[in-house]
């Protein structure tokens, strides 16, 4: 009967919402909220306070907050523990939706501690797991799985099947993140067996696709397409005479980053024909759901995909689309990367004007967004303040309540009982003196809170300010190495067209050839320039194979052998390691290329260059060192800083910006290696990669 009345009140509650949508919807919704004030049971007036607070989350922030504190202090005063863990979850899920990680710990923590109040154990896995998503948001992926764990042992120890499937794929897909594959096939096919006994064909499609995930990172293309059509089929198959509903919407979005997937498992196959068609089937099904999100990065992906495959028409219909899809909306994100897209393909085909303008609108969109998440920050300390505020101006309304009703009753009692009235009188001063100490005390701890999270934002403003410096000094370099070919190549030209008949035939030849090398160095550069832009906005993409690493560094080597006899440096190699890795073939052989180039320009005629290639544990060493002029003890360091001071000319003038080895330490991390630089002045320079062997050698 009482379950039969709460679901009468609920639908009176969304009907009164309904009937009063056409008015001032918010003073409607704060009459209802506090007309619930008149239910005498205080459990049910905490459900019902919460559903229209869930309601308000995304609508009025402002209302959401009122609302959500006026239940903190109704659970508090009635010290249901329950309220507190349910309201406190919702306001830290609020803020981990914002992306506010620190506050919506905070909440989530003060959930947690009334969660160890209440007689329900499974309340403390729940809160758990929503702390543990922070920290995967975070991307602190190993205290993530710290605290999936904890929320794991909770919900066994409770026989909770649904959080035990919940937080066993959620560890899973950690493992995955962190590359601990082992690990992750354990732990999803833990949460497999578990989502088909409880038997919702979503959340095991979900399983299944994290495994098929797996599969893929793992090379295992052929058992990844397999199991991810299967998948598709069977969801498909399930909501093929239903098209609506919560479990609808869900199925087909299961269905369209399924075929996301299985379009990226084709590409790593090279069946760009599948790879098209998957793609287009998932952007049909988000078209189908009017999922404007997910519908605008399937048009990216199939535009970077055109753009990778050089048919730039084609990138730049679908990076329009994408535009079209987030018109008149917030997502920014793609706005962004489809303005890049176009920025690229209209690059390619030397269309100037609309590739500058299309970057003008990606930095624009970047600004705006960077903008955005500092006004965001600033906000979200300004409403953890402004909580704190409410909270203390709670505990003291309530205090002096509660002395209020003391001292009346004292006042009935009359003169007959004088004396107990004082003694009652001075023993309530003492409480209020201790309670006003504690609170006092409280406020103290939470200044130092907020000075401490003022300093941290102080601490932001200042690294941001710096990176810009960064970048502004870094852009002036290159404006500046850019003019000097540049304009070399404008003289030269010029110099030829006004007085080409005077000049001997020799002197031509010569005077174009200059012209040739000035504009081939100048061409170098932006070409660096480009890939270094790509490499900074992530859209390098890696493509890993397993290749001979002697074989590579010898071929490499002798492509630049010209270089190194117009010079008559002696090169010596020692390539008999016969070591396979695995990696981006063209990367490596860029990154070997830049640092042989490097130590040519840097190594004195009649000098000697040393290439070698050893293994050391589980790495490729590919060592280059020269007898050169060698770089100074105090610049090591900064070499691979972006706004490094430090510029030397080769030792035949050769000039150059160090953007060659920035490229080289950005490829080699991308490939999961590093690079390391030993150098004497006037001794020489030995620069050294390493690259992860291939595990099955």
């Amino acid at each position: 009967m009482r379950g039969i009345t709460i679901l009468l009140c609920f639908l009176s509650i969304f009907c009164f919402w309904e009937e009063t949508s056409a008015f001032d919807e918010k003073d409607s919704l704060r009459n209802l909220f506090y007309s619930l004030d008149s239910v005498d049971d205080v459990e049910f007036l905490l459900n019902a306070r919460l559903e229209i607070i869930q309601q308000l989350r995304r609508s009025d922030y402002e209302l959401y907050l009122e609302f959500a504190h006026e239940n903190i202090e109704l659970a508090r005063q009635h010290k249901i523990n329950w309220g507190l863990v349910d309201i406190y979850m919702e306001m830290g899920g609020s803020f981990l939706e914002k992306g506010s990680y620190n506050i919506a710990l905070d909440y989530l923590n003060r959930a947690y501690k009334y969660a160890q109040l209440d007689e329900y154990r499974p309340y403390v896995g729940w809160v758990t797991l929503e702390i543990a998503n922070c920290y995967e948001a975070m991307l602190h992926y190993n205290r993530a799985i710290g605290f999936y764990k904890i929320s794991l042992d909770v919900f066994k120890e409770t026989d909770e099947p649904e959080g035990i499937a919940l937080a066993s794929a959620n560890i899973g897909v950690n493992y995955l993140y962190i590359n601990d594959f082992d690990k992750a096939e354990q732990y999803l096919n833990k949460a497999l067996t578990i989502r088909k006994e409880l038997g919702d064909p979503v959340e095991l499609g979900y399983v299944q696709m994290y495994l098929a995930n797996l599969q893929m990172k793992t090379a295992k293309y052929k058992e990844a397409v397999q199991n991810l059509r299967a998948l598709i089929l069977d969801i498909n198959k399930r909501f093929e005479d239903q098209k609506s509903g919560f479990q609808f919407i869900e199925g087909k979005t299961l269905v369209g980053e399924a075929l996301g997937l299985l379009a990226e498992t084709y590409g790593s196959l090279g069946l760009s024909g599948l790879k098209y068609k998957s793609y287009f089937d998932a952007g049909n099904v988000f078209k189908e759901l009017r999922d404007s999100l997910n519908l605008s990065e399937v048009f990216c992906l199939i535009g970077e995909s055109y753009l990778n495959d050089s048919e730039f028409d084609k990138a730049i219909v679908y990076a329009d689309s994408a535009l079209k899809v987030t018109e008149g909306t917030m997502i920014l994100n793609q706005q962004a990367r489809a303005n890049r897209i176009l920025a690229d393909a209209y690059t390619e085909i030397n269309n100037t004007r609309f590739a500058l303008q299309y970057f003008r609108k990606y930095f624009l969109i970047h600004d705006s967004m960077f903008n955005r998440a500092v006004i965001d920050a600033i906000s979200n300390v300004d409403v953890l303040v402004e909580t704190m505020e409410k909270e203390k101006d709670n505990e003291i309304l309530q205090l002096n309540i509660d002395n209020e009703k003391r001292l009346r009753r004292i006042v009935t009692l009359g003169s007959l009982v004088f004396l107990v009235v004082l003694f009652i009188a001075l023993l309530n001063i003492l409480i209020k003196l201790r309670k006003l100490k504690q609170l006092n005390d409280e406020l103290t701890l939470k200044n130092k809170k907020i000075e401490e999270q003022t300093k941290r934002l102080e601490e932001l403003n200042r690294e941001l300010s710096q990176l810009v410096k960064s970048k502004d000094k870094f852009h002036s370099v290159i404006a500046h190495d850019l003019k000097n070919p540049i304009g070399s190549v404008l003289n030269l030209t010029e110099l030829l067209a006004k007085e080409f008949d005077k000049f001997p035939k020799s002197e031509q030849r010569r005077l174009a050839e200059l012209s040739y090398k000035t504009s081939k160095q100048a061409l170098r550069l932006l070409e660096n320039l480009l890939t270094w832009s790509l490499v900074q906005g992530g859209r390098m993409k890696v493509k890993k194979t397993i290749f001979n690493i002697d074989d590579e560094v010898e071929k490499t080597i002798k492509s630049l052998q010209h270089a190194a006899e117009l010079k008559s440096i002696d090169v010596k190699s020692e390539l008999c390691s016969g070591i396979e890795v695995f990696a981006d073939r063209e990367m490596i052989s860029t990154t070997v290329r830049n640092l042989f180039s490097n130590a040519v320009k840097f190594t004195p005629s009649g000098k000697k260059i040393l290439v070698k290639v050893v293994q050391k544990d589980q790495m490729a060493e590919v060592r280059i060192e020269d007898q050169g002029i060698g770089i100074p003890e105090d610049q090591v360091d900064k070499l691979l800083q972006v706004d490094s001071n430090y510029h030397q000319l080769g030792t035949n003038k050769e000039n150059g910006t160090g953007m060659g080895l920035q490229l080289a330490n950005e490829f080699i991390k991308l490939n999961g290696g590093y690079l390391t630089i030993k150098s004497q002045e006037n001794k020489g320079s030995r620069f050294s990669i390493f690259i992860p062997a291939n595990n099955s050698n």
